[in-house]
């Protein structure tokens, strides 16, 4: 890594490793404080911005448009009257506000994270202005995306799609309201009929229905408690559409009654 950047404030170091994301270049900080920095609270001290060697060039042609809108060390050093103090508190929040929409207002940007170093992001952030609109993870690391979260315009989540068996197609699905979820779905082979419907009281899962995936009409039905632990089921025996055995459980799931 190359450090392209070195500063006693935390917070500038962050908001540059934001500016270069936003840029494809991958950066890193290095520094004695880092903790303060992940806290957000105002860290000083050594702060070494590092990206590969090479995102050098365009790393430095980023810092050095950055550093062209920082107050200069004139303005710094000026005497502290109440008219300096005025004039730099006025260059602090112009500078403030041109990183704060560049970090949270412009449309369609994303920004990620590369978890086990192999230089492509596993978890992607899509923004549309200052909101989340999709979340996106690479959970097996192979390149391919196998689970997403879709946000509404709203910034609401609306919807979470998976690929379990990484196969390359989403089969489970779950749909929220209000951003709690509400219903989901299983279809094993990724398309045809369902497998699986779970359906959702204020977030928490009550039900699932298990469809036969020839008649496509509901072969049993499981019920939970509020901890998540089987309670009750209801099967189709004989086939002929109507749950006619029913079953209850004990706290450890195994039978107790038919």
């Amino acid at each position: 890594m190359i450090v392209i950047l070195d500063v006693a404030n935390g917070v500038e170091a962050h908001m540059m490793v934001h500016l270069l994301q936003k840029s494809g270049i991958k950066a890193q900080i290095n520094g004695k404080h880092l903790q303060e920095v992940a806290m957000e609270l105002p860290a000083t001290g050594n702060f070494r911005v590092s990206v590969n060697p090479q995102d050098a060039d365009e790393g430095k042609r980023i810092v050095a448009g950055w550093e062209s809108v920082k107050p200069t060390q004139a303005q710094e050093e000026e005497p502290k009257t109440s008219a300096g103090k005025g004039t730099y508190f006025v260059a602090g929040a112009v500078v403030a506000a041109l990183a704060l929409f560049l970090l949270f207002r412009f449309p369609g940007t994303d920004e990620g994270f590369d978890h086990n170093g192999d230089g492509e992001l596993d978890e992607i952030y899509y923004r549309q202005g200052d909101l989340i609109s999709r979340i996106e993870h690479d959970r097996n690391r192979d390149g391919d995306i196998d689970l997403r979260w879709v946000y509404g315009y709203d910034g609401v989540l609306e919807t979470m799609e998976a690929d379990n068996d990484f196969n390359g197609r989403f089969e489970q699905t779950v749909q929220y309201e209000g951003g709690i979820p509400v219903v989901g779905r299983i279809n094993s082979s990724g398309e045809g009929p369902r497998d699986i419907v779970n359906n959702y009281i204020a977030g928490v899962l009550t039900e699932s229905q298990l469809y036969d995936p020839f008649t496509n009409i509901v072969k049993k039905v499981i019920y939970y408690d509020a901890f998540g632990r089987l309670v009750r089921s209801e099967l189709d025996a004989t086939g002929d559409g109507r749950l006619d055995l029913e079953t209850t459980y004990d706290e450890f799931g195994d039978p107790i009654s038919e």
